[in-house]
């Protein structure tokens, strides 16, 4: 784990993949490492780090987060095989996760039967 004390600061890479500069803009007033986002803390003084759209769809199984955290808690969606490992057990890029729909319309969700009856436009528009 990485010390809340050393987030976002942007210097000299302490980690080997640089996990401590992995921050967010979740409003023009707030930028916050992406572990302190959907944690059920407020950390942004305008409540952005909870209300942002990756916190709408979070894992139903938790995850021990590298930075900021102790304790287990549920993660966005959007971590799963993005490349960088943001649980300290790795299981947001393994291979384990539910997917839906197949080529352009794959994407990961949080159980098996949250397939049925979604509906996803490929141009991007709701």
């Amino acid at each position: 784990t990485v010390s809340v004390f050393m987030l976002c600061l942007s210097e000299n890479a302490l980690c080997d993949d640089n996990a401590e500069n992995e921050c967010l803009s979740t409003s023009q007033k707030c930028h916050v490492h992406k572990h302190k986002v959907c944690d059920n803390v407020t950390d942004c003084p305008d409540g952005s780090d909870e209300q942002t759209a990756y916190c709408s769809r979070l894992t139903s199984k938790p995850c021990n987060r590298r930075a900021g955290h102790s304790g287990s808690l549920p993660f966005p969606l959007a971590w799963i095989n993005d490349g960088f490992v943001d649980c300290i057990e790795g299981i947001d890029e393994m291979s384990q996760w539910p997917v839906c729909g197949e080529g352009a319309t794959e994407r990961v969700v949080s159980k098996e039967f949250a397939c049925e009856d979604v509906f996803i436009c490929l141009n991007g528009s709701p």
